[in-house]
């Protein structure tokens, strides 16, 4: 009997260290991310605050909603840096589509786009991150003008 209770206890401890090892360096990061986009014109505005750090890139996409790919109407992309807390980009779309087109603008982050310390610190799926707009360690926020 006191044989089993010690096995048990042995056991229990095993599971505890375990526990506390996996844990360990799971640190997330809690984003914050309130981006803005909209039309002025004839120019997209992507803008907003988030908790990314400075040198964070997201992605940019703007197209017209109704083709399929890129090949069969105008794409629009580049990237927008996160530089003290914020983040602030124009994407001029005069001339590139044809009156009346409906407009899809993505604003993108994935872990795979950073700098390598960067890919680090996110964890290379976004492993390390969270956060409401966060999902599977990426985010992706789309929006339609017409």
């Amino acid at each position: 009997m006191d044989y089993t209770r010690r096995l048990l206890t042995a056991i229990g401890i095993a599971m505890v260290v375990i526990m506390v090892i996996s844990f360990a360096g799971n640190d997330y990061i809690e984003i914050e991310f309130e981006p803005e986009i909209y039309m002025e014109e004839d120019t997209v505005v992507m803008e907003g605050e988030t908790n990314f750090e400075d040198g964070t890139l997201l992605d940019y996409r703007v197209d017209n909603y109704e083709t399929v790919g890129p090949e069969e109407g105008t794409r629009l992309t580049g990237e927008i840096e996160v530089d003290d807390g914020e983040f602030y980009g124009e994407i001029d779309t005069a001339g590139e589509f044809a009156p009346g087109d409906i407009i899809s603008a993505r604003l993108r982050f994935s872990p795979s786009w950073q700098p390598e310390e960067l890919q680090i610190e996110y964890g290379t799926g976004g492993d390390n991150l969270t956060g409401e707009a966060v999902e599977n360690g990426r985010i992706n926020i789309h929006r339609i003008f017409d």
